[in-house]
């Protein structure tokens, strides 16, 4: 049992004001989401933990680059158990005045069923 967090916002709480729990498919995706924007070697107890999709903060926006971080992306997620290689997961970018926003659809092989998120990365 874990706690409803979504990395860069406050813990949750739920109706009695206590820590809300996370449910399996928002588990998966809070714990996605972590990997991807977690810095590679910044996290201490696992220093090949994480994407590092924040690195690209400032980085102008080529195809080289959009690609890199696709690759970084998939590459993470296959880490994850949940989530299948095949099919293997859509990713795409839109870019936004202050960065971009990024859309994933996965496989989760824990649910069998298709899932998404997104996030945004102001660069």
């Amino acid at each position: 049992m874990d706690a409803y967090h979504v990395i860069g916002d406050d813990l949750t709480l739920d109706a009695d004001n206590d820590l809300a729990i996370v449910s399996d498919i928002d588990e998966t995706d809070q714990r996605l989401l972590r990997r991807l924007l977690t810095i590679k070697t910044s996290y201490i107890w696992n220093q090949d933990f994480g994407a590092s999709v924040p690195k690209y903060i400032g980085e102008p926006l080529s195809l080289e680059v959009i690609n890199q971080i696709k690759s970084d992306i998939k590459a993470e997620l296959f880490k994850d158990a949940a989530v299948s290689k095949s099919p293997a997961p859509e990713i795409n970018f839109q870019s936004l005045t202050t960065g971009f926003n990024c859309s994933i659809k996965y496989y989760n092989l824990d649910t069998d069923s298709w899932q998404s998120f997104s996030f945004e990365v102001a660069v």
